[in-house]
């Protein structure tokens, strides 16, 4: 369809809604045949659904489910929207863990390298046996690893 025509078809709705709404304080059998045709005309035009969905949906349950969106809407999807909401929380509840380890890591390693600031001039004297200075060491490796 092409531009012009959208504009022209889009303005003759827009004029039929206003023939419509002009007489709606009438409430004579006339009007409300009007406003029922309007009213499926509309129906129609949203309707999102393919021209063939009849003969392609094959599944009892999915044709049940298009026929009551397209009325009442009194049906819901629910397993599997469950099983989507289960996943991502799960999927949250990774990401959360996650963040909440690299901040840890974060916070030890600027631990240890407040504490190697403090005392790398007495870690030559104090530490014989190279403790300290292998705890800074590896916090230093885990810095570079996040």
């Amino acid at each position: 369809m092409q531009k012009r025509n959208a504009v022209a078809k889009l303005k003759s709705l827009y004029d039929k809604y206003g023939l419509v709404h002009k007489n709606k304080g009438r409430r004579t059998d006339r009007q409300i045949e009007i406003e029922q045709d309007f009213t499926s005309y509309l129906d129609k035009l949203f309707d999102v659904a393919h021209a063939d969905c009849k003969g392609m949906i094959k599944i009892k349950e999915d044709w049940a489910f298009l026929e009551d969106q397209r009325g009442p809407r009194k049906m819901m999807m629910t397993q599997e929207d469950l099983e989507f909401k289960h996943r991502e929380e799960k999927r949250q509840k990774r990401a959360n863990e996650e963040l909440k380890r690299r901040e840890k890591a974060k916070q030890n390693t600027e631990m240890a390298v407040a504490v190697e600031g403090s005392c790398e001039g007495e870690l030559e004297e104090s530490d014989k046996d190279g403790d300290l200075h292998n705890i800074i060491t590896h916090a230093r490796q885990i810095e570079t690893d996040y």
